[in-house]
């Protein structure tokens, strides 16, 4: 397998080309690779999906990635995207059909048990193409339940949907966090909030390998992201509202968190 360094920051001279750092993923991804050649580094280890590739991606994985577009002038790829509630009723479908592979145990998953990727074929892009169209939740994800065993990864995707439905400590404070990313938000609020110390509050995250500072940083900066792709606001109203009150700071905050500007963000994704 080739791999790519996937540090390298946006080549201006090549438009087709972008890399960003310090993804999190707060919901579970399915990415159809339409326009795009996607590779992602994680753990040290960089996983190539190429052009039309599906690539299963579970909540809460951090990594860093390096898109090349077909077509610069399209976006690179499509995304389904489940929230909670979907994501418990994608693995109770499981459960219920494929019930004896949730008695192994999960344990010593590596990335590429986390990141599940599968070559497309026509059939799978047209059931796609139907999952990111539909309005009714049940039946979008019973569609993905069907499009999943059709692609021979259940047993893959039933541990990853097990692991993605856990709710810790810091997907609390995560979820609370991103009710009102606008607020001022202190480590004593929380503290409050849950009737527990300040110092609890810290070993907690720190169990959990994380800090609150850095959890702020993270929930901003994806809100902002999350905002710039909907490009319906303007910079200093994304920065308002992701409580950073000054547009040069949350541009320099957006950039030494990615690794790249809105702008650059903003220009890239739009197609």
């Amino acid at each position: 397998m080739n791999t790519v360094n996937v540090r390298d920051k946006l080549n201006i001279a090549n438009a087709s080309i972008i890399a960003i750092d310090s993804i999190t993923t707060n919901k579970y991804l399915v990415v159809y690779t339409d326009n795009c050649d996607l590779t992602i580094h994680q753990d040290n280890k960089d996983l190539l999906f190429p052009k039309g590739s599906f690539v299963f991606i579970e909540r809460g994985m951090k990594f860093s990635c390096k898109i090349k577009k077909e077509n610069s002038e399209k976006k690179p790829y499509r995304t389904i995207r489940l929230d909670k509630e979907e994501l418990i009723m994608l693995k109770d479908i499981f459960k219920s059909t494929h019930s004896y592979y949730l008695d192994e145990k999960i344990i010593g998953r590596k990335p590429r048990n986390k990141i599940i990727g599968v070559d497309g074929c026509p059939d799978y892009v047209r059931i796609f193409y139907r999952i990111e169209s539909a309005s009714d939740r049940i039946l979008k994800v019973l569609k993905l339940a069907y499009v999943i065993s059709r692609m021979g990864i259940a047993q893959e995707i039933i541990h990853s949907l097990v692991s993605s439905a856990a709710i810790t400590f810091t997907d609390k404070i995560r979820s609370m966090i991103e009710k009102d990313t606008s607020r001022k938000w202190r480590i004593n609020m929380i503290a409050d909030k849950f009737n527990i110390s300040e110092i609890s509050v810290r070993k907690r995250l720190e169990s959990e390998g994380g800090t609150f500072n850095n959890l702020l940083v993270e929930v901003r900066m994806n809100k902002a992201m999350q905002l710039l792709l909907e490009n319906e606001l303007q910079i200093h109203q994304i920065s308002k509202a992701v409580g950073i009150f000054s547009p040069s700071y949350f541009i320099k905050s957006f950039k030494n968190h990615f690794g790249i500007t809105p702008k650059q963000f903003i220009i890239y994704f739009r197609g």
